[in-house]
C-alpha cells in the first residue's frame, strides 16, 4: 500500500476515541511499578533492564509491524537525517528514562518527581527553540524571559 499524501482525513471530533486513548495510557502509566511486587529480589538494574527491552525493542516493532504495511519499505524511503534524528532523540528518551528511575530510586517519589518534572518542564519549554533556532524570539517576549529565568 503506497502512502498517499493528498489523502483528507475526517476532521470529525471523536470524544469518545480520546476518552479511550487517555484511560488506556492512565492504565499504563498507573501499572508501570506493578511487576515490582513479583520480582522484589531482583537487583533494580536488572529489572529495569528486562522492562526496557521490552518497551524499548520488542513492543515498539510488534505495534510498528501490526499498524504500518509494508513497515520496512516505508524505514528504507525515509531519510537518512529523519532516521538519525529519531534515533538520536531515541537515544536520549532512554537516558532520560534511566535518569528518572534512579531519580525515584536515590530521592524518593515526592522529591524525585518534583526535581524529573521541573526538568522535564524546562527542557520540553527551551529545547523546541533552541532545535529551531529561535531562542532569542522566545527570550525576547516577557513570557520567555519569565520561563528562561
Amino acid at each position: 500500500m503506497a502512502l498517499n499524501p493528498t489523502h483528507t482525513y475526517d476532521k470529525t471530533p471523536q470524544p469518545f476515541i480520546g476518552l479511550l486513548f487517555h484511560a488506556l495510557g492512565g492504565v499504563a502509566a498507573a501499572s508501570f511499578y506493578a511487576p515490582l511486587k513479583f520480582i522484589r529480589k531482583w537487583p533494580w538494574e536488572c529489572f529495569y533492564l528486562a522492562m526496557r527491552a521490552f518497551a524499548w525493542l520488542l513492543t515498539p516493532w510488534i505495534f510498528a509491524g501490526a499498524t504500518t504495511p509494508d513497515l520496512f519499505g516505508v524505514l528504507s524511503r525515509a531519510p537518512a537525517s529523519a532516521l538519525g534524528w529519531t534515533f538520536l532523540f531515541g537515544l536520549l528518551w532512554g537516558v532520560g528514562a534511566v535518569t528518572y528511575g534512579l531519580t525515584m530510586r536515590y530521592l524518593g517519589m515526592a522529591l524525585g518527581m518534583s526535581v524529573a518534572l521541573g526538568f522535564c518542564a524546562l527542557f520540553g519549554t527551551l529545547i523546541p527553540p533552541i532545535f529551531r533556532g529561535e531562542l532569542m524570539a522566545v527570550a525576547s517576549t516577557t513570557g520567555g524571559q519569565v520561563v528562561i529565568g
